[in-house]
């Protein structure tokens, strides 16, 4: 008893779940006497410590009074070690206590996966194993960091990086150009600033300010030959035009390594009675749409590489386009890219965080073949990534989604993907991640707004099925079986055989009542995954009551095997 109200700390614990933890096989009335006899014998047993006293019940909770001190919350006590590559050896916490009850054995191992994931907060796991260059940097109680208030790890610069030769490209806004009747430079320069500040907040390119090399004044001729002699690769340029209240904006981003070559292309319109809207608008949508654009692009053609760590960019580059893919082999490749690139470089935030995607899609995809072990590891490889990188919008929407979906943490996670949107509202990964926690939580409209969020900012991105699966998955949960259906078929044509898409295509065709169409999409299931079965899908991933009995009912009435 004692042991289930502390590890609780600083939250209290409710009566009836303490005795479902420990009672589990009796009737409630019982459990609850049971529970009364064991907090008598607890209260006694502490009398020793003296006034106030130790455990505090009244409210139907049970709490430890605050200067009481807890082992489990040292950070100094909680120590983790695999005994080898993918081993995570035997529960550690309470081992004592095991064995007591099916419940509270199950809610330890639960405990213990989550103190895993949290252990990368904790300087002392780190301080043997990082490099020199990573020193502890405490949080202060006065700055929000929207992850926790433990020590953090801060990555101190190279003396390349402070020569200014850092991973990445370089890339700058130019003020936009006016095409016919002359309009006000503020509005050419505040597009151009909007855009940078959109940029700054992703973290792979190089970003370099307007007004440092540029102020906008001369001909187009001058600031293209600017970009040159500062090294750039890239540069958003634009022109703006006007007519009457109308405006329409264009945005191009050009390669200056292959003489200004277009690469991609966007138009925006709007009217002058909101320009702070349409400035929003076009930042947002600019930078959203040319993110994937670059990634795609430096995984074909290759870095730049001009720092020690390019190697290790170039390396995730290469990871991700395998992740997304549904061919096993490549996929289980990018494990190992991912573990190459964190040799490379064991601080690239980047990489532990897509190692944590990876995990989870392992697991997703049924190609996991411990599934428990997989949690623990993508929770330490997120946490990792945060700690590196705590301004990451990109690693804390992961670290939240491996919360929901492996951890069934889903309360923490929708509070970890509140912070990275946030910190990035751009960023189409940070809407699509959240939409899984919220469609996870039972808030099915609000997962398809933030999933649409996510399309609508980057509609030409080569995982935009991602952020489709989840709005065809919380239409399903909705009721909106048409709607999900015909998502089903856009998701599966980007990416055939993907298997959590087909699973939930399956139990849409089951409740539809097309029978024929739910086999042939159950066969195409088994051959991805042969052991498929109801209890296997339904497992998986933290869904509330009533949506596993949709499942479950669409599965059952489409063929899928019961146990």
């Amino acid at each position: 008893m004692l042991a289930v109200i502390a590890l609780h700390r600083p939250q209290p614990v409710r009566r009836d779940f303490a005795a479902s933890l420990l009672w589990s096989g009796k009737p409630r009335d019982h459990a609850a006497n049971s529970l009364r006899q064991a907090l008598r014998e607890l209260q006694i047993a502490l009398m020793g410590c003296g006034e106030p006293s130790v455990l505090i019940t009244g409210g139907g909770r049970l709490l430890l009074g605050h200067d009481v001190w807890t082992d489990i919350h040292d950070p100094a006590a909680v120590k983790w070690k695999p005994h080898e590559e993918g081993s995570t050896g035997p529960l550690l916490l309470c081992q004592n206590l095991q064995g007591l009850d099916p419940a509270f054995d199950a809610h330890l191992e639960r405990l213990w996966k989550n103190l895993v994931f949290q252990q990368a907060f904790t300087t002392s796991d780190y301080q043997d194993e990082t490099p020199a260059n990573l020193n502890p940097v405490p949080f202060s109680p006065a700055q929000d960091h929207g992850v926790s208030d433990r020590p953090s790890l801060r990555r101190l610069p190279s003396r390349l990086e402070e020569a200014g030769q850092g991973l990445g490209w370089k890339i700058a806004v130019l003020p936009f150009r006016s095409l016919g009747a002359p309009l006000d430079a503020g509005l050419s320069l505040g597009l151009a600033e909007e855009i940078s500040a959109a940029m700054a907040r992703y973290r792979m390119p190089r970003l370099i300010a307007t007004g440092s090399f540029w102020e906008g004044a001369g001909p187009v001729q001058d600031a293209l030959a600017r970009c040159r002699s500062y090294n750039l690769d890239y540069v958003i340029s634009g022109t703006i035009q006007a007519s009457g209240d109308r405006i329409r904006v264009t945005v191009t981003l050009l390669d200056v390594n292959l003489d200004f070559e277009v690469i991609w292309a966007s138009r925006f319109e709007g009217t002058t009675n909101d320009l702070f809207t349409l400035q929003d608008k076009i930042a947002s949508h600019t930078v959203a749409q040319i993110d994937p654009e670059l990634l795609q692009r430096h995984q074909y053609h290759g870095e730049l590489a001009r720092a020690p760590d390019a190697a290790a960019h170039q390396t995730v580059l290469t990871a991700i386009q395998a992740i997304y893919r549904p061919d096993k082999a490549r996929f289980l490749a990018a494990r190992n890219l991912l573990k190459h690139a964190i040799e490379l470089d064991p601080d690239y935030a980047a990489a532990h965080a897509w190692l944590a995607y990876w995990e989870i899609m392992s697991v997703g995809q049924g190609w996991s073949d411990d599934p428990g072990r997989d949690a623990m590891l993508a929770g330490k490889a997120a946490e990792r990534a945060i700690i590196l990188d705590p301004l990451d919008a990109r690693g804390i929407s992961i670290a939240g989604h491996v919360k929901a979906y492996m951890l069934h943490e889903v309360e923490a996670a929708l509070a970890l993907h509140q912070r990275a949107i946030s910190l990035n509202p751009n960023l189409p990964i940070a809407w699509t991640l959240s939409a899984w926690s919220q469609m996870y939580s039972g808030e099915h409209k609000t997962a398809v707004a933030h999933a649409e969020t996510a399309i609508s900012l980057s509609p030409s991105d080569p995982h935009v099925f991602f952020a489709e699966h989840v709005a065809m998955t919380a239409n399903f949960f909705a009721g909106n079986l048409d709607a999900a259906e015909a998502i089903a078929r856009s998701v599966l044509a980007q990416r055939p055989g993907h298997a959590s898409a087909l699973k939930v295509q399956v139990a849409i065709l089951g409740l539809l009542g097309r029978t024929e169409d739910a086999w042939a999409t159950l066969q195409e299931l088994k051959r991805v995954d042969p052991a498929v079965s109801i209890s296997k899908i339904i497992s998986r991933p933290p869904l509330r009551p009533r949506d596993i009995e949709t499942y479950r009912t669409g599965l059952r009435l489409a063929g899928v095997a019961e146990p």
